[in-house]
């Protein structure tokens, strides 16, 4: 099945099989990876053997900053299992992201960096 995703900061592209939305969705945590990094901070996979759901990434910037991260490849949303972590999540005062694209990546970094 051929689908059209935003994708690259705006720009259409076909994603016709799973291992091209796996290569966008590789593209889109590297991205992330480089502009957390970029700002003087760390971005770690997050894996929990005692929870189902959590976001891909934990990100630590300058001055305390925490927050997490869900990768998704171009187009697609989280799961329900995710967004009930994610509720979870925020209910305890956390800030959780679900990035689809370079430009989503890139509102994050803007709300995160400029609000500290």
């Amino acid at each position: 099945i051929k689908q059209v995703y935003r994708y690259m900061d705006d720009i259409i592209i076909l994603v016709k099989t799973k291992s091209e939305a796996k290569k966008a969705l590789n593209d889109i945590e590297k991205f992330l990876k480089e502009r957390i990094e970029a700002n003087g901070g760390i971005c770690l996979k997050f894996n929990s053997t005692s929870m189902r759901g959590v976001p891909d990434r934990i990100c630590m910037l300058p001055n305390g900053r925490i927050f997490f991260v869900e990768l998704k490849a171009p187009g697609k949303t989280a799961r329900p299992e995710q967004l009930r972590a994610h509720r979870l999540f925020k209910n305890l005062g956390q800030r959780v992201y679900v990035c689809d694209s370079r430009s989503s990546v890139c509102e994050v970094i803007i709300n995160e960096v400029c609000t500290a």
